[in-house]
């Protein structure tokens, strides 16, 4: 999972703009159905089952878009930190979008508007 959602920072200061595609879906091989990947199964908090591939992502997400980034960085203020070292750009290939709950899609949305800079407007 950290190799497929490290791809969405572009590289550091690079020349051109870079979109990446991540693919968080699933083969159907054994075991390994679409469904199961992305919404996962059980009760994964009590320890019942496994936590599904779009769970984890918006968790990464929320991580990444509104942590406390003072307590990472400490130097930096938010706003430098965000611009500076989490942009996250690329298009991101999954399964059954809407789960869980709707969340993904803004948070996706979200993406497009941090660390924006003048005339990056249109990528």
């Amino acid at each position: 999972f950290a190799l497929a959602t490290q791809i969405l920072f572009p590289p550091p200061a690079s020349p051109e703009a870079t979109l990446s595609i991540a693919f968080l879906s699933a083969a159907s091989f054994p075991l390994a159905l679409p469904p199961v990947i992305a919404k996962g199964f059980g009760y994964p908090k009590l320890g019942f089952g496994v936590e599904g591939v779009n769970s984890r992502f918006v968790r990464w997400l929320l991580n990444n878009l509104f942590a406390d980034t003072h307590s990472v960085v400490g130097q930096f203020s938010e706003k430098e930190y965000v611009e500076e070292n989490h942009r996250i750009r690329g298009w991101v290939l999954l399964d059954f979008y809407d789960e869980p709950d709707s969340a993904l899609i803004p948070l996706l949305v979200e993406c497009n508007y941090r660390g924006r800079r003048k005339g990056e407007e249109g990528w």
